[in-house]
């Protein structure tokens, strides 16, 4: 027909891989903002695609797994991760050796690929943006590759997470200015990097200023229950679990004339969900109105959860702080927080010192007591939605991917992209 468009049109492929509930969190903010923009995409864990692929993608991934177990042990107690810290130059040459380990990911990565119609490749793991990186075999593959940055890290994780290629690598999507400034250190060049701020869901991010009116309102008003919410991350969870244990124990008779709600996340870790809900029975806690327990082998369903008591129910929130952190900013819900673990967790914690939204669970003697502290709790939450940190970088993930596929339909596909012809 004349005058009908037959361009293609943007089709995304997100690769990330499920370290920890904070990359899946990431991984859904971000489907979220391109499902809103009407773009095409699914998305892909790098890991449990290697794993269930092929006898070769699982050896391929095993160097991975290894890490990825020893993360997980170093860091069941904060105190035996924090401990580790190697030099700054030893830590770039291990992670650009885990960078050597992804690259036998990416050639079965490219034959299973070989013959889709995605045209957009976008990274939110350093795992995933080395095997689509190995995939397109270095910079034939940049023209068409995201890589989005959504936390604060150090200088050696940013040799990890960034891949240099001067005008001609991929486009880099970061959290700051501070988060930049780290990739240019390692060899990014400026003009591959954009700073977007942090990938919120849309769901919290177009409904914060509610979720704040909300908060505040509650938090000011002593005749009304907080509800509070203890959420869990998805590695390194003995210290978080004591924690937990000890405000359920500490507030249990407050719990039962009405003071507070609980509503636990013991996300996927389902034996410590039974041992959570062992505690509730034995405290006489049953009502689900007065203590909830929410814990699924589904991830994608503790991610939705999550976000709905977010949205709707938490009022002081006690987690440790990865990514989450941006959540607390992001509806102005008061962060008590855990030991953090790994850079990125150390670095939001100074993110929310600066604004003075944060404190630490440790350092309170009587908990009860502390939650009384209603100006000061309405103050954490003033400070932190207030604060000038970007959070709408979701939205401005899909806005960058429709403007990608308009310049790259003015040039020729590389070479990777083209279907081999039938012999």
């Amino acid at each position: 027909m004349v005058g009908m468009n037959t361009a293609p049109k943007p089709k995304v492929l997100q690769v990330y891989a499920l370290t920890g509930l904070g990359h899946l969190r990431e991984a859904t903010s971000v489907k979220n903002a391109l499902d809103k923009a009407g773009i095409e995409n699914d998305t892909l864990d790098i890991l449990k695609w290697a794993r269930m692929h092929s006898w070769y993608t699982r050896i391929a991934v095993a160097p991975l797994l290894v890490f990825k177990w020893f993360f997980e042990v170093t860091t069941r107690n904060s105190s035996s991760f924090n401990s580790f810290q190697p030099p700054v130059f030893a830590l770039k040459a291990f992670l650009a050796l885990m960078r050597i380990f992804e690259v036998p990911l990416g050639f079965p990565l490219r034959r299973y690929l070989h013959n889709s119609d995605y045209n957009i490749f976008l990274a939110v793991h350093p795992w995933g943006l080395g095997a689509l990186w190995s995939f397109g075999l270095g910079k034939r593959i940049c023209q068409k590759l995201i890589n989005i940055i959504p936390d604060e890290i150090d200088i050696g994780s940013a040799s990890f997470y960034g891949i240099p290629g001067g005008k001609h690598g991929p486009l880099h999507l970061v959290n700051s200015q501070r988060v930049q400034s780290l990739f240019e250190r390692v060899g990014v060049h400026p003009d591959r990097i954009k700073v977007i701020g942090h990938t919120l869901d849309p769901v919290i991010f177009d409904n914060r200023e509610k979720i704040f009116r909300r908060v505040q309102k509650h938090l000011g008003d002593r005749n009304h229950p907080l509800t509070l919410g203890l959420y869990i991350g998805g590695t390194g969870t003995n210290d978080e679990i004591e924690r937990i244990i000890k405000i359920v124990k500490n507030l249990s008779g407050y719990v039962h004339i009405g003071e507070y709600r609980l509503k636990a996340i013991p996300g996927p870790h389902l034996e410590f969900a039974d041992q959570l809900s062992d505690l509730r029975d034995e405290l006489g806690l049953t009502d689900p109105d007065k203590f909830e327990i929410f814990s699924s082998a589904n991830r994608d369903k503790v991610i939705e959860v999550g976000h709905r008591w977010f949205a709707e129910e938490i009022d002081v929130l006690f987690a440790k702080t990865g990514e989450i952190i941006f959540y607390s900013m992001g509806t102005g819900i008061p962060h008590i927080h855990f030991p953090p673990k790994g850079a990125n967790e150390v670095e939001h914690v100074e993110v929310m010192k600066i604004e003075n939204a944060i404190h630490e669970f440790d350092r309170i003697i009587d908990l009860h007591t502390f939650l009384q502290q209603r100006d000061y709790l309405k103050e954490l939450s003033s400070n932190a939605f207030n604060s000038n940190y970007k959070l709408g970088g979701a939205q401005l993930v899909a806005e960058e991917v429709i403007r990608l596929h308009h310049e790259s339909k003015r040039t020729l596909m590389p070479p990777v992209f083209k279907k081999q012809r039938s012999v």
